[in-house]
């Protein structure tokens, strides 16, 4: 048979064929050719706009019905229909692209060797010059290599990457000889295949992940090698702004220093890398401090100076890098920040407030410190730290006051939480309702239900508290009044009916009413067969009651 290159590959029928998703209507293809080159589509297994205008309307018709089969993943359906493309239109432009979807649908029905030798092959036999061709080529690769054949997949990934250096199936091919690597521990493989994604593939919507993930693993790879320079050339492929590089420095280097000194013997290895990494550091610290964008740059390389200090757990280091730091800008509360953050990894919270206490803004350096007391589960003395703030700040109630009413809450202190929900429910016109609730929460938390119940009564309906009341009363064995309550719940809030219709059963189980339990999670299974909750019902119903139901409720042993 004629290739439609016009060159007689092979006198066998061409049978075979698969693909990775896509619906080709015209309206579709026009979307996304604004996005492609007419010679290149972003998937292996898409058809250009310009070789789709080739297609008769016959053809267009016949490959969207493959298409699809294929997206609703009726697999087998969707190969009779590319095969059935290939039988009446052999020789037409979208031949190609039919013997290829056709292969990959035997992928998807784990006919790997058929796929292979009836599909990706004879696409590459037929038609030589076809972008379907490339693409099989690659195929042929990641087949062998999913099903374990890795000495075969990496001959065909070198074939391709050998054939088509610049296509995009270099690109993908090279990632996969990276992840053969990573199992074989081929350090060699895996350096040349990252060096060929970050320094001589061109960078398109397509491959630029696949190249910036691979400059990322160059880079961690050459900072395990303490060879910082060839490590921040490969990052700087990736990140062009200079101070874009710093972090990524940290990022990637301080796992392996951290490694490297935590064992004496590789601990003189951590040392040099964490020196190295410093000095590159420091000699691209830029001088200018003209304006706050600038000096917050100059700052961050000061700040990644201290985090390798840190990894490499010289702490008298990180105090000196923040003290120079502190002489070079000023008393600063970003620096400031950075190194009571730092005395908080090492435990020394006494030594992070008395830092905090230094900040300039007396406001901001008051509320981390009563975070810190927070961090630390001193709740009480948090709330005691934030009605600091307030007094500092009294024109902002609604933003501290919160924070004074949760950790009152936190510590047990049931009546001063509720004090400063209450305040907010004066201070706060736009929404008091908010911290009625909470207030009412606060109270069932601590156990105190029929405060709770009270409160809830106060709060706007809207928020469902009917449900939370039900929960009250059911704690005070009041079941009847939880079972009205649930009742109402269902009634006025749809979205909530199978949580509230659940916990209904559950009432009526804890009442010992096991009859009325049984039915009202049957209840459940019946009217909201899709919810989550009718699963949960369901596995009671069976686990507890030794009844079994199906998900729409019809009993198949009662």
């Amino acid at each position: 048979m004629k290739t439609e290159a016009g060159t007689a590959a092979t006198t066998a029928q061409p049978g075979r064929f698969r693909t990775s998703r896509i619906g080709i209507a015209l309206a579709a293809l026009a979307a996304f050719a604004a996005l492609t080159s007419a010679a290149e589509a972003q998937n292996l297994d898409e058809m250009t706009l310009d070789r789709w205008k080739k297609l008769r309307e016959t053809e267009r018709y016949q490959l969207k019905i493959a298409d699809d089969f294929y997206i609703k993943q009726q697999w087998k359906i969707a190969a009779a229909e590319y095969e059935k493309f290939q039988s009446l239109y052999e020789k037409s432009e979208g031949a190609s692209y039919a013997q290829l979807r056709w292969a990959n649908c035997q992928v998807r029905l784990k006919k790997v060797n058929t796929a292979i030798s009836d599909g990706y092959q004879t696409t590459i036999d037929y038609w030589p010059d076809s972008p379907e061709a490339i693409a099989s080529a690659f195929y042929i690769g990641r087949s062998y290599k999913d099903t374990g054949e890795l000495k075969k997949a990496k001959k065909a990934y070198q074939e391709v990457l050998k054939k088509h250096p610049d296509h995009l199936v270099a690109v993908y091919s090279a990632a996969d000889m990276i992840e053969i690597a990573q199992q074989e521990n081929d350090a060699p493989t895996q350096v040349a295949m990252w060096k060929k994604l970050t320094f001589d593939t061109k960078r398109t919507p397509w491959s630029r992940s696949a190249c910036e993930k691979a400059s990322r693993e160059l880079a961690a790879h050459m900072f395990a090698q303490v060879n910082v320079d060839e490590a921040v050339k490969a990052l700087e492929t990736t990140y062009t702004k200079p101070e874009q590089v710093p972090p990524q420095i940290v990022a990637l280097a301080s796992g392996p220093i951290a490694q490297m000194v935590a064992d004496s013997k590789s601990q003189a290895k951590g040392e040099k890398l964490a020196d190295s990494c410093i000095a590159w550091l420091k000699s691209h610290t830029p001088d200018d401090k003209s304006t706050p964008e600038k000096k917050a740059i100059a700052e961050q390389s000061w700040f990644c100076v201290a985090d390798i200090e840190s990894a490499a757990k010289r702490d008298a280091k990180v105090l000196e890098t923040y003290a120079t730091a502190l002489k070079v800008f000023g008393e600063d509360d970003a620096i400031l920040g950075r190194q009571a953050n730092w005395y908080k990894t090492r435990g020394k919270w006494d030594d992070a407030r008395k830092t905090y206490n230094r900040y300039k803004n007396q406001v901001d350096g008051q509320a981390e410190i009563a975070q810190s007391w927070y961090q630390e589960n001193q709740f009480e003395k948090a709330a005691n730290a934030y009605r600091q703030v307030l007094a500092l700040d009294p024109q902002n109630p609604i933003k501290w006051k919160p924070s004074i009413a949760y950790c009152y809450r936190r510590a047990g202190k049931t009546d001063d939480s509720v004090a400063a929900y209450d305040e907010l429910v004066v201070d706060d016109k736009a929404s008091p309702d908010r911290w009625q609730v909470e207030a009412a929460h606060t109270y069932r938390e601590h156990g105190k239900y029929k405060e709770a119940i009270a409160r809830y009564r106060l709060c706007n309906p809207s928020g469902n508290c009917y449900h939370w009341m039900a929960i009250c009363h059911r704690a005070l064995k009041e079941y009847g009044e939880a079972i009205g309550l649930y009742n109402q719940s269902i009634g006025a809030f749809p979205d909530s009916a199978p949580s509230s219709m659940y916990q209904k059963g559950l009432t009526y189980e804890e009442q010992g009413k096991k009859e009325l339990a049984i039915k009202t999670l049957q209840q459940v299974c019946k009217q909201f067969p899709k919810d989550s909750h009718a699963s949960v019902a369901h596995a009671r119903l069976q686990d507890v009651f030794k009844v079994t139901v199906t998900l729409g409720g019809d009993k198949t042993d009662q």
